[in-house]
């Protein structure tokens, strides 16, 4: 029973709840009085008192105006996912500062009923109660059927049919809510928790970008193992999809077209409803875009090459007719080859990307200065500063300029004047260009502790997978080099941090994995190393390099059998390897690959 009061010292309207009966006692077990009445976060509701009067007990806090989230459920209404981000992000700063109270407060009933939404569009955290300090076994205090995390669902049965049982609810339990809450949000439907839900990843794609729902099905996980193992965790991980690496610049390139496209179709659509024929390609030609607009979105680099080719193959296409649209579809290719290494294709078509957009296009400066890094990259230099120059009557920044500067800088050897127009960068542009010069400070350093800060820098500004990737193997590289000391470990875990977030993300790539795997085994993680390479061996089968550390991690466990056996497997499918795509024999890993071939005679 909850009632609106007013305070008469604090001179302000407050909530008086009285407590259900049931929870009187364990609450003054737990001293949750203290507890309470130390919270204070800019996302939680400020507990004043604790009252008892005669056998009711009352908690006095303070009355936040606005509506809960189950008023959205109920209107229906479609939230965009920034608006999305930005709830997730509170909640998650709540929960972290909850969860690292001494003792830990779990919350144990996260549900839309009980996140308020305030006029300022920020929320609030209510209804603690029935909180649990941390410590509790074998106890519920609260459950929401449709919200709580299955053990705290099962939980709840065995004790209400008075079995015993040891199941421990931690701040797993809350991710789950948390994750559960966000999907009623995006699918409109209540979640269950007797049973796995389908994945968010298939249920709103094509409306939501992959990362963010994989994110909500990571923490959905039924198994609490297969969650995020703290708020703080998933809060990075959230921090982590700001995107702004060239796959969401191109995204947004191809997002922008087609919105345009959009309004043509609909406007075109009278006119082209008297023409049957134009009005199907029309159609065709939309579908095809929008297919390659998701897969951008998604990160999925050889669908994009493959969706690309078919648009920009056919003569008949309409891409020819839409300048903007064909640019676009040229700039997602150009990404496509430069996340590759190809630098001088993607410089190509970034080129024809800025010669097809026409000059009312915004996008005309992103295609210059992609260009122009590109270019070189490739050892381009000439072609790269004369590009520079023309850039300056397309609206390009100065930032713009100096990081292109820089890369030239780079490119010719002089590390001095790179950092001076590194330097330049990060003291006046916003932060997608400041992390993109932080890399290209890491890349002039010749000390490995500089490199791996400009990394870190590079990594606060934006963390994107590039940085993520180059950070990786920076904390990998180092742990080589301090082998056998303490703090070779520390970087091996901050390297496992790096590929196990990448890993987490959409279309994760063969090297990244690869690369989890190695650093998984580096650590004496035979076991997770074996798992993460089966699932990678299930889809490349007849790969060497996942064959070869399978044999190691076998090697490493004591089972020669199986490390004979991969191991065999490895050497027949690397000397069947085309030159070209093999490791040389004098590598460090198919010289241990023939050591082991030496010690297990296989």
């Amino acid at each position: 029973m909850v009632f609106l009061a007013y305070h008469l010292r604090l001179k302000k309207h407050v909530v008086v709840k009285r407590i259900e009966s049931s929870f009187v006692g364990a609450l003054s077990a737990r001293t949750e009085v203290d507890i309470l009445k130390n919270l204070h976060h800019l996302y939680l509701p400020q507990v004043y008192d604790i009252l008892q009067y005669g056998c009711e007990v009352y908690t006095i806090m303070d009355y936040i105006d606005g509506q809960d989230m189950d008023r959205l459920l109920e209107q229906k209404v479609f939230i965009p996912e920034n608006q999305l981000r930005r709830w997730l992000h509170q909640l998650l700063e709540v929960l972290d500062y909850l969860h690292t109270r001494r003792p830990p407060i779990i919350h144990s009933d996260i549900k839309p009923g009980n996140i308020i939404l305030t006029p300022q569009g920020d929320v609030c955290l209510i209804d603690f109660n029935i909180s649990l300090d941390g410590t509790q076994k074998g106890k519920i205090s609260g459950l929401s059927p449709n919200y709580a995390a299955p053990e705290q669902y099962f939980l709840a049965h065995a004790v209400l049919q008075g079995q015993k049982t040891n199941v421990q609810l931690d701040m797993r339990t809350d991710l789950y809510s948390l994750a559960a809450t966000f999907y009623s949000l995006i699918t409109g439907q209540l979640p269950v928790s007797d049973r796995p839900n389908q994945p968010l990843a298939n249920l709103a794609s094509g409306r939501y970008t992959p990362d963010f729902l994989h994110l909500l099905d990571r923490a959905m996980a039924w198994q609490p193992g297969n969650r995020y193992p703290s708020a703080r965790k998933m809060l990075v991980a959230l921090e982590r999809l700001k995107r702004q690496d060239a796959r969401y610049r191109s995204y947004v390139a191809m997002q922008a077209a087609s919105w345009l496209c959009s309004a043509a179709l609909l406007a075109g659509g009278i006119f082209c409803g008297l023409r049957g024929v134009q009005a199907a390609a029309l159609e065709n030609y939309r579908t095809a875009y929008d297919q390659l607009v998701r897969s951008v979105e998604a990160g999925n680099d050889t669908d994009i090459l493959i969706q690309a080719q078919i648009l920009l193959e056919d003569e008949t296409s309409i891409l020819a007719q839409r300048p903007s649209d064909h640019a676009a579809v040229l700039h997602a290719v150009g990404d496509c080859l430069y996340n590759a290494g190809d630098h001088s294709a993607a410089a190509t078509y970034y080129l024809d990307a800025l010669r097809q957009a026409p000059d009312t296009d915004p996008l005309r400066s992103v295609y210059c200065s992609d260009a122009a890094i590109a270019l070189s990259l490739a050892g381009e230099l000439q072609r790269a500063q004369q590009l520079l120059q023309e850039s300056l009557s397309m609206g390009i920044s100065g930032s713009e300029q100096q990081l292109i500067q820089a890369v030239i800088y780079l490119q010719q050897g002089n590390a001095a004047g790179c950092m001076e127009a590194v330097e330049q960068v990060l003291t006046q542009a916003e932060d997608d260009l400041c992390a993109r010069a932080c890399l290209l400070g890491a890349q002039a350093q010749t000390d490995p502790d500089q490199e791996l800060r400009w990394l870190q820098r590079a990594y606060e500004y934006v963390p994107s997978r590039e940085t993520l990737r180059r950070l990786g193997a920076a904390y990998a590289d180092r742990a080589d080099a301090l082998a056998g000391r303490n703090a070779a470990a520390d970087l091996l875990h901050q390297a496992l941090d790096c590929y196990e977030t990448l890993c987490s993300y959409s279309y994760a790539s063969r090297e990244d994995r690869i690369n989890l795997a190695v650093v998984q085994l580096s650590l004496g993680q035979a076991d997770q190393c074996i798992l993460t390479l089966q699932a990678l061996n299930a889809e490349s089968p007849d790969d060497y390099a996942v064959e070869m550390n399978l044999a190691f991690a076998y090697d490493q466990k004591g089972d020669s059998s199986n490390a004979a056996m991969h191991g065999s497997r490895a050497l027949r499918l690397w000397r069947e390897a085309p030159a070209t795509d093999r490791e040389p024999e004098s590598s460090e890993g198919i010289q241990s690959l023939l050591e082991l071939q030496r010690r297990l005679n296989f």
